[in-house]
């Protein structure tokens, strides 16, 4: 189904409809837009963001049966869904693409039996690892700026590590260990 609907800065406009294929096809004010994408009420991919006219997304496995568009500026739109059918568009997306290459921060912690910070909150935090490199001793780690404790942190068992890629916690992040002291703590952020 082709739509075409008028949207203020910010506004967050919800569709239904059972597809597998989305594209926006022109907007009047080169508007930037975030997209996602519910099936069953859950999120059915990560989120796009700041895509512009051109930009589609092929389900190749399943469906979805909402998508949520929400532009930067106010703008009139229009976007096409389907279900398994996808739509050819000639014109390319226009802006750019742009890949971040920043530091990486790598260093050793110290993590005991009280709850204490491993890392700040991070809204720029791009990857995460955490190795637990000590022969014997266990933590958890607790990701939303909460004090770890062993029933709500993620464990980490001696010789394990947790990497987190794609969607990335931004809070502190807060370690507990299950021996006095464990300076063995590996922690790479980018």
């Amino acid at each position: 189904m082709q739509r075409t609907v008028t949207l203020t800065a910010g506004q967050r406009a919800e569709f239904i409809e059972l597809s597998d294929f989305f594209r926006i096809l022109t907007d009047t004010s080169g508007a930037t837009f975030s997209v996602e994408f519910y099936m069953n009420g859950a999120r059915a991919t990560d989120d796009a963001s700041a895509v512009s006219s051109g930009y589609a997304e092929r389900f190749l496995q399943g469906t979805f049966d909402k998508v949520v568009i929400t532009p930067n500026i106010a703008t009139t739109v229009s976007f096409v869904t389907r279900l398994g059918n996808e739509v050819r568009y000639d014109i390319p997306p226009t802006g750019k693409v742009s890949i971040s290459a920043g530091a990486f921060a790598h260093g050793v912690k110290t993590v005991t039996t009280a709850s204490s910070g491993m890392l700040g909150a991070n809204g720029n935090r791009g990857y995460l690892l955490i190795q637990n490199k000590d022969a014997v001793g266990n933590i958890w780690v607790r990701v939303d700026g909460g004090g770890a404790t062993v029933a709500t942190g993620v464990q980490i068992g001696p010789g394990s590590t947790w990497e987190i890629t794609g969607r990335l916690p931004t809070g502190a992040i807060n370690a507990i260990g299950d021996i006095a002291s464990n300076p063995n703590v590996l922690v790479v952020e980018g």
